[in-house]
C-alpha cells in the first residue's frame, strides 16, 4: 500500500481528491489523503509565499514518514508549477458559447488560471450567478472525466502520472 498525503489550498481540491483522483488511484494500490493547507491560526487567507508550502510540506514530510507528499493547488501567485483543473458542461446554448470562446482563448484550461480576477471559479460565477465553486466544481469534475482533464491538462497529467508510477517504486 501507497499514502500519498496531498496538500491542497481548498474544499474544492480536497473534494476533487476524494472523489474523483482517489477512485482512479487506489486500483493501483495508491491511497491519496488531502490535507488543506493551514495559511494562519483561523486557517484563512491565501498561500502568498514559497516559504508558506515550503514550512508545511517539511512539518508534513517530519511527521508521516512513511507517505509522499505533493501538493494540488492554484497557479496563480505560486512561484512553482503546480497543477489544477476546471471546465465546464452546460445546456444553455448562450452560456456555452461564452464557455467555449474563453476556452478557445487559452492552449489548455490550465493556462486560464492566471490571477485571481480571472481565475476560472470567477469567470464561473460571471455567466452563473449560483455557481458554487465547491460543490459545483466537483460536480463538473465529475461530469467531464478524469480521463479528459488529464488530456487537456498537461501539467495535471503529469503530476497524475508521477503519482500512478510510485506502486512501481
Amino acid at each position: 500500500m501507497i499514502r500519498v498525503n496531498i496538500l491542497v489550498e481548498g474544499y474544492t481540491e480536497s473534494f476533487f481528491i476524494r472523489d474523483n483522483l482517489s477512485h482512479a488511484l487506489s486500483p493501483l494500490g495508491i491511497y491519496l489523503t488531502p490535507i488543506l493547507f493551514k495559511t494562519s491560526k483561523q486557517g484563512r487567507g491565501g498561500i502568498t509565499t514559497y516559504k508558506k508550502i515550503q514550512n508545511q510540506v517539511n512539518l508534513l514530510c517530519k511527521k508521516d514518514t512513511s507517505a509522499y507528499v505533493t501538493t494540488l493547488l492554484d497557479y496563480y501567485g505560486l512561484p512553482s508549477d503546480v497543477a489544477k483543473f476546471k471546465d465546464i458542461v452546460t445546456d444553455d446554448e448562450n452560456s456555452l458559447q461564452q464557455l467555449i470562446a474563453i476556452r478557445n482563448k487559452f492552449p489548455s484550461p490550465e493556462d486560464i488560471n492566471n490571477n485571481y480576477e480571472t481565475a476560472p471559479s470567477k469567470r464561473l460565477e460571471k455567466i452563473f450567478p449560483d455557481y458554487n465553486k465547491v460543490v459545483d466544481g466537483n460536480y463538473i469534475a465529475e461530469t467531464i472525466g478524469l480521463d479528459k482533464i488529464r488530456q487537456e491538462c498537461h501539467h495535471f497529467d503529469a503530476w497524475v502520472s508521477k503519482l500512478c508510477q510510485l506502486n512501481a517504486l
